[in-house]
């Protein structure tokens, strides 16, 4: 079936000295995780308000609203536990970032925090990009070549940083300091309660083929 993304494009409204901080936000990649879509709307009303034109005078936006429309449209019919899109795959596993193939029959095991522990299997496609909505994506990143990229999730309070895939932190040091204190301030003031760091690490299992490190890897 054919896939369309409903996706927001926000300008700077004027930048005064150099170029815009660009950011790319992907919002609803897991169907069942219904909050995070509603997050991007709300947000979005937010840009758009006198309130949010303080936000948007040296940033641009770039929002997919619902990166899995096919799959929300399965948990509003009532398959509340789907996660995947129309072709049973799990799109934050699709990237052609260190993609690897997984299969929905095959058990996963924890790393890290929750090392030894079963985790949920789901299928990663029949290759990196095999699934036309993170092809849309990696077009739109392409194209916004961002300095900022958000991918929003829920069920875990946590506020996570590259890498997925891997238990290995990202080999440039800068940008995990930074990105560090980015994620530790934004805790402080607004999540006191979440987890803060490297993805794979701090939540215990690995997503090679991940949007984050997909995005981050551009």
């Amino acid at each position: 079936d054919a896939v369309a993304l409903p996706v927001a494009r926000l300008p700077a409204l004027g930048v005064a000295n150099g170029d815009p901080l660009k950011s790319v936000m992907v919002f609803g990649e897991h169907a069942r995780e219904l909050i995070s879509p509603e997050v991007g709307l709300a947000f979005l009303k937010h840009l758009c308000s006198k309130e949010g034109s303080d936000l948007r005078a040296n940033t641009s936006f770039v929002m997919v609203l619902n990166a899995n429309p096919h799959g929300r449209q399965k948990v509003e019919g009532g398959e509340y536990c789907t996660r995947t899109n129309e072709n049973d795959v799990d799109l934050n596993r699709n990237y052609g970032f260190h993609w690897k193939a997984e299969k929905a029959n095959e058990m996963e095991v924890g790393v890290g925090a929750e090392a030894g522990k079963t985790m949920e299997p789901f299928s990663s496609g029949s290759g990196p990009f095999s699934e036309p909505e993170t092809r849309i994506v990696a077009r739109l990143l392409k194209e916004a070549q961002p300095t900022l990229f958000l991918d929003v999730h829920s069920g875990t309070k946590a506020l996570f940083m590259p890498y997925d895939w891997t238990l290995d932190p990202i080999p440039n040091h800068e940008d995990r300091q930074r990105m560090l204190d980015v994620l530790r301030e934004v805790g402080k003031q607004d999540c006191p309660e979440c987890l803060v760091g490297d993805c794979g690490e701090t939540l215990g299992y690995l997503a090679p083929g991940s949007s984050a490190d997909y995005s981050y890897s551009q």
